[in-house]
């Protein structure tokens, strides 16, 4: 059986260290709502990026500073717990 993103997602949220918890839910939060997106368009990509509503709760959702500030905070913690990300 093949994981979808959003199960992976929900799994990382579930099984991250408390320190970072709250940041995880953030952003799995917005890979649900991205999903329902998705979901609610059939997953055809290039219908999507014809629809502006679409475009823009798209572009809410990812640019929302509630998740960019969790990004940032998670980022920091990988890389002080697991080295850098990027070589």
């Amino acid at each position: 059986m093949r994981a979808t993103i959003t199960e992976l997602a929900l799994q990382m949220r579930d099984e991250s260290p408390a320190e970072i918890k709250d940041d995880v839910s953030t952003m799995v939060d917005s890979i649900i709502a991205m999903d329902k997106v998705f979901s609610d368009n059939n997953y055809d990509l290039t219908a999507m990026a014809r629809i502006e509503d679409v475009r823009n709760t798209m572009d809410a959702i990812s640019s929302d500073p509630k998740v960019v500030e969790a990004k940032q905070r998670y980022s920091a913690f990988m890389e002080k717990n697991c080295g850098p990300l990027s070589q």
